[in-house]
């Protein structure tokens, strides 16, 4: 399986949501609660992310592309895909 982690901004999210094989990952944590949730997307709080990593790969077999989505895309959801991908080996 060929792997290509690349930075996507709220617009180019906006344009792959309408993709039919794509699974968009919030990794937020509290703030999740007040700033609103990312409609079609699953929760994996970064907070407690490494240990359901098993069941996120359950919850995206058969999707071609996985978006990691938090506050500002900077920190916690590069950090939540750098631990899939070692999770993977």
């Amino acid at each position: 399986m060929a792997q290509t982690i690349s930075y996507k901004t709220g617009s180019q999210l906006l344009s792959l949501k309408r993709c039919p094989n794509i699974a968009i990952i919030d990794v937020r944590d509290d703030e999740r609660s007040y700033d609103g949730h990312i409609a079609g997307s699953l929760y994996y709080a970064s907070d407690s992310f490494t240990n359901k990593i098993s069941n996120l790969i359950q919850d995206v077999k058969g999707k071609d592309t996985i978006v990691f989505r938090c506050a500002l895309s900077q920190v916690r959801g590069p950090t939540c895909v750098r631990r899939l991908v070692n999770y993977l080996g």
